[in-house]
């Protein structure tokens, strides 16, 4: 099972999008479209960004 949060590029609604699939398949998975405005989805890098607190 894999899960990405995925971001439409046009109007920025997030969704979190679960596949039961093996992970050396996951380049061959089709993201699904925006429900809003029908975009191609894309996978949401910034949550991957780490935010470290730097306490004095």
């Amino acid at each position: 099972m894999l899960t990405w949060n995925l971001q439409c590029p046009k109007c920025n609604k997030r969704r979190t999008y679960q596949v039961d699939v093996c992970i050396c398949k996951a380049s061959e998975v089709e993201l699904p479209n925006c429900d809003v405005c029908d975009t191609k989805m894309e996978i949401d890098v910034s949550g991957l960004k780490g935010r470290r607190r730097v306490r004095k």
